[in-house]
């Protein structure tokens, strides 16, 4: 295996800029207008508040998030790669603890500013994770992993084709060579017959 340490860097830095992002964007914005982002993040404060609310526990959001991630880590270090999902879970572990450190802070109480700044900055967090080879983990994980399931099925099926056509070729060539062979054969067999045809008349003649 190659190891490139510009990329290593790149992915590692990006990924790490991009959990601060998403932490300090959930302490000040997702936070303060009381909304659930979509993925695992929103998953996570969703149960850290209705533990908050109905049963008067506090739960860390990292053990949450950890428990919640746990599955998709196990399928995708199998099935997608073991560099991509270790950056990425180690993106998520960044992301969680630094979301229970990070002070809350809200910035503003409007809803509608939360809503449209909150999910840009998100965003611009999930691509930074995508531009350097990784993810911010939870559903992106399950994206990814179907993503490259259909891919593989996709060239399995190419494969599969291409062989069926080439099989196909390959019969059609060997039929026409048997056919080529055939007229062969019977034509020499014709040309040998007259050759003795013409032999025995010629013979014949010159007893006469």
């Amino acid at each position: 295996m190659n190891f490139d340490l510009k990329t290593e860097v790149k992915r590692m830095g990006l990924g790490l800029i991009s959990a601060l992002i998403m932490a300090v964007n959930i302490k000040t914005l997702v936070r303060a207008g009381g909304l659930y982002p979509g993925g695992f993040n929103g998953i996570t404060l969703l149960i850290q508040t209705i533990c908050e609310r109905f049963l008067n526990l506090q739960i860390p959001f990292t053990a949450v998030s950890l428990l919640l991630n746990a599955i998709p880590v196990i399928i995708c270090f199998r099935a997608i790669g073991k560099k991509f999902t270790s950056t990425s879970a180690l993106i998520v572990i960044v992301t969680s603890v630094l979301t229970d450190l990070v002070p809350y802070h809200p910035i503003t109480d409007d809803i509608l500013l939360i809503s449209v700044f909150g999910g840009i900055i998100n965003g611009f967090a999930i691509s930074l994770c995508l531009i350097g080879g990784a993810s911010a983990g939870g559903t992106d994980f399950i994206g990814i992993y179907f993503a490259e399931k259909k891919n593989k099925e996709s060239e399995t099926a190419e494969t599969k084709k291409n062989k069926e056509s080439e099989t196909v070729e390959t019969k059609k060539n060997k039929e026409s060579e048997t056919v080529e062979t055939k007229k062969n054969k019977e034509s020499e067999t014709s040309e040998t017959k007259k050759n003795k045809e013409s032999e025995t008349s010629e013979t014949k003649k010159n007893k006469e």
